[in-house]
């Protein structure tokens, strides 16, 4: 299972947490604004040092500074804001307002592939897939 995260400080912590794993991440939607590494490290020790953004959390700062660099480094931070002139408004705004799932209530959201295999027993078997998936959430 792939994921697209909706919010960097709360992945930092789910990542930390393994309730997903950083290789199952294709990419973190976040309202952040790092134009470049300095600024995405300065955001970063923001998040990892205040207590506040995770009471009820002991993860090690230094795993969860690795993950954000990580994501930075294999190019997964994705910051809508950055190309908010191209829609006329706020970049995260736009994405919440046209896409619903990303607001603060999801945190992950489950990329499904699509079949192109038109073997019959394969159509079966990923419709199978898809309607135990949805039972089991």
């Amino acid at each position: 299972m792939m994921y697209i995260g909706t919010s960097l400080s709360r992945c930092l912590i789910s990542l930390g947490k393994n309730e997903v794993q950083l290789n199952q991440v294709l990419c973190i939607i976040t309202s952040t604004k790092a134009e470049n590494i300095e600024q995405y490290r300065k955001i970063l020790l923001t998040y990892i040092g205040v207590p506040a953004m995770a009471p009820d959390v002991d993860l090690e700062r230094e795993s969860m500074w690795k993950i954000g660099l990580e994501l930075w480094d294999t190019g997964r931070i994705h910051q809508p804001r950055l190309v908010a002139d191209a829609y006329g408004v706020g970049g995260t705004e736009y994405l919440t307002r046209h896409i619903p799932e990303l607001s603060k209530s999801v945190l992950w959201l489950h990329v499904l592939p699509i079949n192109t295999n038109a073997t019959p027993a394969v159509v079966a078997a990923y419709e199978q897939y898809r309607i135990l998936d949805s039972l089991t959430k």
